[in-house]
């Protein structure tokens, strides 16, 4: 398992430690939530490196090429919570 250090996740927006990130053999990457209900679709893709700003992000959202549980999502705040499923640029993350 990756683990990030806390400079990667204040980098990402987040005050602490928030989450460890898996992949496994299928290339599924996971990410965890620790201590948190949720965490919104722009910072996730952020926090996984699939982007290099929230500007990015954003951007990447609103034009429809994110998908959440199998549906585009055009919310760039989407609260993602554990099992929902995010599909971007082919890579497919789990949320747990």
């Amino acid at each position: 398992m990756k683990k990030w250090r806390d400079d990667n996740w204040k980098a990402a927006g987040f005050s602490g430690r928030l989450s460890a990130i898996q992949i496994n053999e299928q290339d599924m990457k996971e990410f965890t939530l620790k201590g948190h209900e949720y965490i919104e679709l722009n910072n996730l893709l952020k926090a996984m490196n699939f982007v290099a700003s929230g500007g990015e992000a954003n951007m990447f959202i609103v034009s429809g090429e994110v998908e959440v549980n199998g549906e585009t999502e055009l919310r760039k705040r989407k609260k993602l919570r554990a099992g929902d499923k995010v599909l971007f640029n082919g890579e497919e993350i789990v949320i747990r």
